[in-house]
């Protein structure tokens, strides 16, 4: 008897209006607490409580995707090889190491026999490849993995390779070099160079920006241990060497948690006095899939000039590009510019959407009359870039998408209400107390230049029954299956015309259809179907959203996002989104979806406007379920507020029927599917119980002709005359050792068959099920 599961899918999100600016997600209180990683401890703690469930039972949800979890090292020098070893979950079967970029290759390392050697791999780094990070994953049985990020520079690269958590067992490190290591639990790591007077030395550890869950603290010491300069905030160390002689650096995790996950690369290098600090190369949060704006070039046209404050504010005329930072303390930046009554203005402020823990506030003001007569009236108040779609209260698939496209950067419109001198006051709510000229923004005002963003992301599942689950979803298909990715815009300056999403360059066998952003809205889907026959294939697609603007076809990538890590089941671990490098699509060729709906032809389905329309259903089942009721929502513009229908899983064919009257759909064409979930009695490579059985067999054939052998040569050995008896003995000895090589041979086949016997029993996994896209053409009334 199994616990009833209940489980909700991800609902069509309403768009929101134009007029909400905060949310949960963005309450200032919350800001604050998050601001530090105590706090984010504080707001998952928070959340928790406030959202308990009435029931513990934890149900498996989505089937097995493979995930690379972890490389070592996590990068190399370009013009390099480097020897790869990787750990993750489902990833049977893995014969190739792919990467985003083709300058990266990888073979099998081979051991002294020529065969492969599991999980490690020989990565070539051609000298042009280009530096920063890239994406690494591997091609398995089921499909392409998620991926991991591998990081190319231009230092020499080490990898620690015994442990180093005293001072007297500190590694060296030269300058100009970075060491990739993972995080000793429960320590500190220690590492030495030695340094210059006069010498500026940077010391940088990348960890979040590529995928680490650690949250590192990084001390630069005298050779006695005894600190210089701490960095608790994720930045980087800027160090005058103040004599000659060796210094020491400590590393340790916040609270002192390591282990695999906990990894991280540390940097050293020279840099002159003077010249900036660039930072490790990261990965994108997924709000940044909104900036830049098209055509901003990569630096800003001006500066922000200091002091620019309420007693001495910058002049500036509009249309403007300037960047600044929010420093010192509490710093307000004040700029004053000139403008008309009617003229309208868009302002956008990036910051927080660098990685930065900012807030961005604006406020403009109109001035009138100076000195003791100077009067100031509020024009408009900005702040926060607001989610397209309603996303999740707890950062987890539970009422919501697990993903963040909103941010708390700026992008508002200002409307001039009279002639005059206005005041723009740009702050950060965060920097009362931060004193850190890092915190950069860039400042554009301009003219409405209409436009827009899309990121996508996997469908997850709106679970009611306690799950916290967050989960990295490769667009890895098993043969019949179809995934949904949400595509969500951020429009910008007006624009709400309609966004058609388009997906090419797939393997054979695999197709996509988008369901378009409509006029005015913000969400879309795009349908990525693999057909039972697909074979074995991967690669790397186009996404891309047209629309038309101001009478001009404009284009631009969809940004797809995922997980850094996958949090099945989590009361107390913070999910971390971040965007891909690219868009990977792959067939599994051997795994079959569970489930496949699809109509009985790929042709368009006409219907009258304000008619029903009725559409036939083929099941195709490959697995037992957990129930027999499947109950289907209606995906595509037009058509979600289609009722929830059920259908019978058992059943070999069901049908839809749509009522366009009370839709009220208009006539013109549409592109629909179905959606709901189901729990499938899912058998995990069932393949390997036969292919072990085999091997079982064998062995035990092997074992048994050379125990017979064993048996014949040790009844020789006792027959033996005296003059043959030493080399009748020395073959039972060489038979023996085969013996015992057979037995323990028959064992480990027992072993690895068992292993694949529980790996394979049926488990009840619930996952979305996706009809294949359905055509439709809505004629208009009184025709035929």
């Amino acid at each position: 008897m199994t616990d009833k599961v209940t489980t909700v899918m991800t609902p069509p999100w309403r768009t929101l209006p134009a007029s909400v600016t905060l949310s949960l997600n963005s309450t200032l209180a919350r800001r604050t607490l998050a601001a530090s990683a105590t706090g984010r401890l504080l707001v998952a703690a928070c959340l928790i409580g406030l959202s308990l469930p009435t029931t513990s039972f934890a149900q498996s949800v989505c089937l097995p995707a493979p995930r690379l979890l972890t490389t070592m090292p996590m990068g190399g020098k370009s013009g390099t090889q480097v020897e790869v070893t990787i750990t993750g979950e489902h990833l049977d079967d893995a014969n190739q190491l792919a990467f985003s970029d083709p300058h990266i290759t990888a073979t099998p390392k081979l051991n002294a026999a020529g065969q492969p050697e599991p999980n490690k791999y020989v990565v070539t780094i051609a000298p042009d490849c280009p530096l920063g990070v890239h994406e690494a994953r591997l091609m398995t049985r089921l499909g392409i993995s998620s991926s991991r990020v591998f990081s190319v520079s231009n230092l020499t690269e080490n990898v620690r390779t015994t442990p180093n958590t005293t001072l007297a067992t500190a590694m060296e490190l030269p300058v100009n070099s970075i060491c990739n290591a993972v995080m000793t639990e429960k320590s500190v790591d220690h590492y030495a160079f030695q340094g210059r007077k006069g010498q500026r030395i940077i010391v940088d550890c990348a960890t979040k920006g590529i995928d680490s869950k650690l949250d590192v603290v990084f001390i630069i010491a005298d050779s006695m241990g005894r600190d210089l300069l701490v960095e608790r905030r994720g930045g980087a160390l800027d160090f005058t060497v103040p004599e000659d002689g060796k210094y020491v650096i400590k590393a340790h995790e916040l609270t002192f948690k390591g282990g695999a996950a906990y990894y991280y690369r540390l940097a050293l290098w020279e840099l002159p006095a003077g010249e900036p600090i660039v930072r490790m190369p990261s990965t994108r949060p997924v709000n940044s899939c909104s900036w830049p704006p098209t055509g901003l070039p990569e630096k800003a046209v001006s500066t922000e000039q200091e002091p620019n404050n309420f007693a001495r504010a910058q002049k500036i005329t509009l249309p403007c590009d300037i960047s600044g930072s929010f420093f010192p303390a509490a710093d307000v930046d004040v700029f004053e510019f000139e403008a008309k009554k009617g003229e309208e203005w868009w302002v956008e402020v990036a910051s927080e959407r660098f990685g930065l823990p900012t807030d961005p506030s604006i406020l403009v003001q109109h001035v009138a009359g100076s000195g003791a007569d100077e009067k100031l009236t509020d024009v408009a108040e900005l702040s926060d870039i607001p989610s397209p779609v309603k996303v999740s209260s707890n950062g987890y698939a539970y009422d919501g998408p697990p993903y963040q496209a909103g941010s708390a950067d700026i992008m508002g419109k200002l409307v001039i209400q009279q002639d005059g001198i206005h005041r723009l006051q740009l702050s950060d709510l965060f920097g009362g107390t931060r004193n850190d000229p890092r915190n950069i923004y860039r400042l554009v005002i301009r003219k409405a230049t209409p436009d827009f963003a899309i990121v996508a992301w996997a469908m997850h599942m709106e679970l009611r029954n306690g799950d916290r689950n967050a989960l990295s979803k490769p667009i890895s298909l098993r043969g019949g299956s179809t995934m949904a990715l949400e595509v969500v815009a951020i429009r910008r300056d007006g624009f709400d015309g309609d966004i058609e999403l388009v997906m090419d360059g797939l393997p054979e066998g695999m197709r996509a259809q988008g369901l378009k952003i409509p006029k005015g809205q913000s969400r879309g889907i795009m349908l990525v179907t693999a057909a039972q026959n697909a074979p074995r294939a991967i690669g790397s697609a186009r996404f891309i959203g047209r629309a038309q603007i101001n009478g001009a076809s404009v284009e631009h990538p969809c940004a797809l996002a995922s997980f850094s890590w996958p949090i099945p089941d989590s009361w107390g671990e913070i999910p971390n989104p971040r965007l891909l490098a690219d868009v990977p699509v792959s067939v599994s060729g051997i795994d079959m979806a569970p489930l496949t709906l699809a109509t009985p032809t790929t042709e368009v389905l006409e219907v009258v406007a304000g008619e029903k329309l009725t559409i036939p259903l083929n099941q195709t089942r490959r697995s037992e379920f957990s129930g027999d009721t499947l109950q289907l929502k209606t995906l595509g513009a037009g058509f979600e507020q289609n009722p929830q229908f059920d259908v019978k899983i058992s059943a070999d064919s069901s049908q839809a029927v749509i009522d366009l009257a009370k839709l009220k759909t208009v006539p013109g064409d549409y592109l629909i599917a179905f959606y709901g979930s189901a729990v499938a009695k899912y058998r995990h490579n069932p393949d390997a119980v036969l292919v072990a059985e085999l091997a079982k067999k064998k062995a035990e054939e092997e074992a048994a002709v050379i125990d017979a052998e064993a048996k014949k040569l040790a009844e020789e050995a006792k027959a033996a005359a005296t003059e043959k008896k030493a080399e009748a003995d020395k073959a039972l000895e060489a038979v023996t050792v085969r013996q015992k090589a057979a037995t323990a041979a028959v064992a480990a086949a027992v072993e690895k068959l068992k292993q694949a016997t529980q790996v394979a029993q049926p488990r009840d996994i619930v996952d979305i099920v996706v009809s294949e896209p359905i055509a439709i053409r809505v004629k208009p009334a009184g025709t035929k």
